[in-house]
């Protein structure tokens, strides 16, 4: 019986939310695509990194930074822009994922902000990146990828 009662109240959570999103869509009036480029080479490390060593003998790093340069295209995606990351990595496989905060000072006034995820190998990531422009009706959706080394930053 409690199984039973656990996946109903799943179902009208899922469902409402459903409905919520949907709700939200509807007032959309318009959706455009926009594009632009970033290079974010200054880095600043926030705080110690640690490691361990995995019992494969794989080194895991921990590390926060934050990275800023210069983004380039549409409006809202120019100015200067500042990454706050949070980095996990295999650093003896040179994989990892990650997660933070963007902000772009856009020259109209105002910031773009996002917050982004994404994984990264061989020194490149792709992620994906949801926050508003300085617009406070408009919504960001964006892929993106990019150079990447914890160290040196997204080019």
């Amino acid at each position: 019986m409690r199984r039973l009662t656990f996946l109903a109240v799943g179902l009208v959570v899922l469902a409402t939310a459903g409905l919520a999103v949907a709700r939200g869509l509807e007032a959309t009036k318009s959706i455009k695509s926009v594009a632009g480029t970033f290079t974010a080479a200054t880095v600043q490390p926030i705080g110690k990194a640690t490691s361990c060593r995995t019992s494969d003998g794989k080194t895991l790093v921990t590390a926060k930074a934050r990275y800023s340069g210069v983004a380039a295209g549409d409006g809202n995606l120019a100015g200067a822009i500042t990454f706050e990351a949070r980095i996990v990595a295999n650093a003896t496989d040179n994989i990892g994922v990650v997660d933070g905060k963007l902000r772009i000072h856009v020259a109209s006034g105002g910031e773009t902000t996002a917050k982004f995820t994404g994984v990264f190998a061989s020194g490149k990531l792709v992620g994906f990146a949801t926050g508003h422009t300085p617009d406070p009706h408009s919504k960001l959706f964006a892929n993106f990828s990019s150079g990447f080394a914890p160290a040196t930053g997204f080019t």
